[in-house]
């Protein structure tokens, strides 16, 4: 072979190994953007892009997954196959809706995992995160200055993000009501920059500077108050929260590698003192109306009582392992589709029962663990991991009273901080056997 067939050859083979990631950053961006939009070119995505990764893992014979998480994902998917031969069993009209879910994305997302095998992806892939909370800003800025008359209608494109607010958006003494498919996306992104500014240390080799973690927060934090949603102003508030807890751990396990208090307070306090004041001259949101409202949005009135009694009555009947997937209770929330409920863990423990909670905690305490194991050996990532993985908190609590996280373009929420522990664990493994590393190189740790 010529010098110029193997330079060409080379140079294939590189590009063929960046086209699937390239398409993988794609469909994170679309699901963070749009969640439930674009749903076909999103799945057509991950489907294409797991199978590239997969392929080329095989011909090259690469494991990028640690045993230990794929051990996990097996144990999952079998949950998934059972609940599935369970609602089978007792014919429920959803069983094959539903199992995608619960079997063919996790598996999908896995793949995905496996191509995320160095630090230098890990990055780029929160980059990704960052930057679609920018275009999420932005779309929304876009149309609310149109709404309001500041830009010309004429320069306005419907996307298809379902976009919507009241005519009278920025009316004094009321909340406002403006929606968007993205704001279902804030619920992790705007928790996981919080904790980004509180936690991320001031050094080089985090995976973007913070002045962009400050942008992508001011664009989308006032579009946290204006879209006068409970679950995600209560997620937003509790970030704070769980990053001292997260910043405690860090000193504990790390040293003084967090920012110290002072810092803290002086970047991050300053910063929701005035957009709140903000707020409140704007819109009059004074903290009474606000606590006013907030407890009488979690008070569960009307149709979503009716569904936790019915749930809770089904799951009473079959207390071990549920339902099964695609089941329906004795009240129907959609008549397109019966299975579908408001309470999505309500709906799991009717669905799965006790075994189905029981696997979803021991997931749960599993990246908690690793977590805290990370922490203890000084991993060079684990600031990152835990601003994400505060974001995956915010997402969870929400979805107790909405089913975010049902959908299969919401599994980036838990597959995202999974792919960091992957990561962790693979060069552990492999700092722990020499020859395995020799073998490997040094494309397990940067491209």
């Amino acid at each position: 072979m010529s010098a110029l067939a193997r330079t060409v050859a080379r140079a294939s083979a590189k590009l063929g190994s960046k086209i699937p990631i390239a398409s993988g950053y794609l469909s994170l961006f679309l699901m963070v953007l749009a969640p439930t939009a674009f749903t076909t070119v999103k799945a057509l995505l991950v489907i294409v892009t797991a199978g590239a990764i997969v392929i080329s893992l095989v011909r090259n014979n690469r494991m990028t997954l640690h045993p230990q998480v794929l051990m996990m994902t097996l144990l999952f998917v079998s949950g998934g196959l059972l609940f599935t031969l369970v609602g089978s069993f007792n014919a429920n009209p959803g069983v094959i809706s539903m199992t995608p879910l619960f079997v063919a994305w996790p598996i999908a997302f896995i793949a995905l995992v496996a191509g995320l095998d160095t630090a230098s992806r890990l990055d780029r892939m929160v980059q990704v995160l960052v930057f679609a909370t920018i275009a999420i800003a932005a779309t929304m800025y876009h149309f609310l200055l149109t709404k309001e008359g500041v830009l010309p209608k004429t320069l306005y494109v419907d996307l298809g993000l379902g976009l919507r607010a009241n005519a009278d958006l920025l009316g004094p003494g009321r909340i406002t009501e403006f929606d968007g498919y993205g704001i279902a996306s804030l619920l992790f992104l705007v928790p996981f920059l919080i904790a980004s500014l509180l936690v991320w240390p001031d050094r080089a080799g985090m995976p973007l500077r913070r002045t962009w973690l400050w942008v992508a927060f001011a664009l989308s934090f006032p579009l946290v108050l204006l879209s006068g949603r409970r679950g995600l102003w209560l997620a937003v508030g509790m970030a704070p929260i769980a990053a001292l807890i997260a910043r405690a751990w860090l000193r504990r396990g790390t040293g003084a590698r967090a920012l110290p208090w002072r810092q803290w307070l002086m970047r991050g306090v300053p910063a929701v003192i005035a957009l709140l004041t903000a707020l409140w001259v704007i819109a009059d949101l004074t903290p009474n109306k606000i606590a006013d409202w907030l407890g009488r949005g979690f008070a569960l009135p009307g149709g979503r009582k009716r569904q936790l009694d019915a749930l809770v009555d089904g799951w009473l009947d079959e207390p071990l392992l549920g339902k099964g997937l695609g089941a329906v209770a004795r009240v129907i929330r959609s008549n397109s589709q019966p299975w579908a409920y408001e309470l999505a863990y309500a709906s799991l423990l009717f669905a799965t029962g006790v075994v189905g909670i029981a696997l979803f905690l021991y997931g749960l305490s599993w990246i908690i663990r690793s977590s805290r194991t990370m922490i203890r050996e000084r991993n060079e990532r684990v600031e990152v991991l835990l601003s994400l993985l505060i974001g995956t908190l915010g997402i969870i609590v929400a979805s107790a009273t909405n089913p975010y996280i049902t959908k299969f373009d919401a599994l980036w929420t838990i597959f995202v901080p999974i792919a960091f522990i992957n990561h962790w664990l693979r060069t552990r493994t492999d700092q722990l056997a020499p020859g395995v590393m020799s073998a490997r190189g040094a494309t397990a740790t940067r491209d």
